[in-house]
């Protein structure tokens, strides 16, 4: 068990810290993601002055990293949350290790996942949920994975070359950018999500300002190793659908994708996808990730998953002993309730969710408000230096 680490803040990792966190990311597939590079924790440490990094060592290797937010009241959130797909800290496969231990080693007494990963199933006890994480496995060449596609696959390809074909036939020529530098393009898909989120009543989470620095920053590094990558496909001389990847050398994340509501019959978004991996050997991508969620669509274009976990841990101190009866109690009247209980659930979600987003108290009130009472807040400008 470990009971010490040494803690930094995201702009204080060395050269040290950061090969020792990559020899980590060796141990497990699932590591690879960009949701647990270096280059994220230091894009998310730029724009949010709350980050830290725990580094541990067991007989002078490394044993364990872990990112996350130290917030008011003691309860931690993992890095990027509720932007990070991906969660949880990046360990060797042996060592000795208990989930609330680490809360006590980085001075929390509770920690909410939404998509931990958990390679060597060390976070069991917790779970709470389980889902699959949907990818593309390229690493064997993406000629050969769409083949693979055709044969698991093969209606959804027909379909797609079907409204390819309808798309150039009553509007104009299909055009595919990979890393498109078209900063209009972007600006559009981020506009169509947020439209989206107003739609469909949920919380725009891109309205809150770190979000938006964050946004901005990646696309600034959509060049280098590690950064946003913008791929868009045109019909004509319009902009039918953009993916804002997240990447970390050869492994990628579909991580936002949006596409113009009047082309929807058209299907701009897995137009997207497929002409996405026909150029994919080019860039030498070897996974596309799309996350959890979505099953329906995802699947279609994915042929592996990896499994992803909500699960709540909580420390060992007095405090978090607090916390975990507290929320037996609850859990038990909530059972109680019957089908009232999914209402509440759905509610405590959501708050959670708009919690995450924020990096104190005042902005998390007002998103609170804001769905409460059906009206969008002045956002506040939050910390984000």
């Amino acid at each position: 068990m470990m009971r010490r680490a040494r803690i930094f803040s995201a702009r204080e990792l060395g050269a040290g810290e950061v090969a020792a966190w990559q020899s980590l990311r060796d141990g497990a597939q699932v590591y690879r993601s960009p949701f647990f590079a270096p280059g994220f924790i230091a894009a998310i440490g730029a724009v949010r002055p709350d980050v830290r990094v725990a580094m541990c060592e067991t007989d002078g290797r490394p044993a364990l990293g872990f990112a996350y937010h130290r917030r008011p009241g003691a309860f931690v959130r993992p890095i990027g949350a509720p932007w990070s797909d991906w969660q949880g800290p990046v360990m060797a496969p042996d060592i000795a290790f208990d989930p609330g231990d680490l809360l006590d080693v980085v001075g929390g007494d509770a920690i909410r996942y939404t998509g931990l990963a958990d390679p060597f199933g060390r976070f069991q006890s917790g779970r709470l949920r389980s889902a699959d994480s949907w990818f593309a496995d390229l690493a064997g060449g993406a000629k050969a994975y769409r083949a693979a596609l055709e044969t698991q696959q093969k209606s959804n390809l027909a379909n797609t070359r079907r409204v390819f074909r309808r798309a150039e036939r009553e509007i104009g020529p299909v055009r595919f950018t990979m890393n498109d530098p078209d900063r209009g393009a972007f600006d559009q898909l981020m506009a169509w999500k947020r439209q989206r989120y107003a739609e469909t009543g949920s919380y725009d989470i891109l309205a809150v300002r770190w979000v938006e620095a964050l946004m901005d920053r990646l696309w600034d590094q959509r060049d280098e190793q590690f950064g946003g990558v913008l791929s868009t496909v045109r019909f004509g001389d319009k902009i039918a659908g953009a993916t804002f990847h997240l990447r970390d050398d050869a492994w990628w994340s579909a991580w936002i994708m949006g596409y113009d509501p009047q082309f929807h019959a058209l299907g701009p978004g897995r137009i997207l996808i497929d002409q996405f991996l026909q150029v994919a050997d080019e860039h030498g991508v070897a996974a596309l990730e799309f996350g959890p969620g979505g099953d329906e669509y995802k699947s279609k274009w994915c042929l592996h998953t990896l499994p992803v976990y909500e699960a709540l841990w909580h420390g060992h101190g007095v405090a978090g002993r607090v916390r975990a009866t507290a929320r037996r109690g609850w859990h038990g009247v909530a059972k109680s309730l019957g089908p009232a209980n999914r209402v509440l659930e759905r509610a405590r979600s959501r708050t959670d969710h708009i919690c995450a987003a924020h990096a104190n108290w005042i902005g998390a009130s007002k998103g609170i408000a804001s769905t409460v009472f059906g009206r969008r807040p002045k956002i506040v400008a939050e910390a984000t230096s």
